[in-house]
């Protein structure tokens, strides 16, 4: 008889805890995940980054009168997109996202590195190396969890700081580009490559 009260208590804990975390559970997907964040060189390079080179602008190059006004006038119309944002690794944990405006219409979620006009840091991610488990949803059931920092910049105030820009900065060879859209995606390509 106790045994079954026990039982019941066990289950009628858990029921709470998983109601009091939102129906998910985090679990660590790494040992790097029990790594304090003093005693983490990856940690401290990420506030580094975070600290230094927000919004930094990596290329750009000066933008026409004609050039502007075309994109300023297709802006906020669908399926015109002169805008494209690429994680990329920096290291094991941490990534960066650049924002690239680009002079010409983009279909494909590919960067053509001549189209770019002006690109700059728009926020790091950190991998905390955390995964949480969502219980009684229609989407993906596992969730990442990332540490970011980033800048807000809308379209519409990076192409008038693109315009304002009318300096070279950078060269071609600073531009970031590769095909990779999400975080996801870039951890699942690094972990198939090794």
């Amino acid at each position: 008889m106790k045994m079954i009260i026990y039982i019941s208590l066990g289950f009628f804990g858990i029921l709470v805890i998983l109601l009091a975390s939102g129906c998910s559970i985090y679990y660590p997907t790494s040992y790097r995940a029990f790594i304090p964040k003093q005693w983490d060189s990856e940690y401290k390079e990420y506030e580094r980054l975070c600290k230094e080179n927000i919004g930094k602008v990596v290329y750009a190059r000066p933008i026409t009168q004609e050039e502007f006004e075309k994109m300023d006038a297709l802006l906020h119309k669908p399926a015109h997109h002169f805008f494209s944002y690429r994680y990329t690794p920096v290291s094991k944990s941490i990534y960066e996202l650049r924002i690239s405006l680009h002079n010409d219409l983009q279909e494909s979620p590919d960067l053509v590195v001549d189209n770019i006009i002006y690109q700059i840091i728009g926020s790091y991610a950190y991998d905390r190396y955390w995964t949480e488990l969502i219980f009684f949803t229609k989407g993906s059931p596992t969730s990442e969890k990332f540490l970011k920092c980033q800048v807000s910049v809308s379209e519409r105030n990076l192409l008038a700081m693109a315009f304002e820009k009318q300096q070279n900065i950078g060269t071609k060879d600073d531009i970031i580009s590769i095909k990779y859209g999400n975080l996801r995606t870039i951890k699942k390509d690094i972990n198939n490559a090794k």
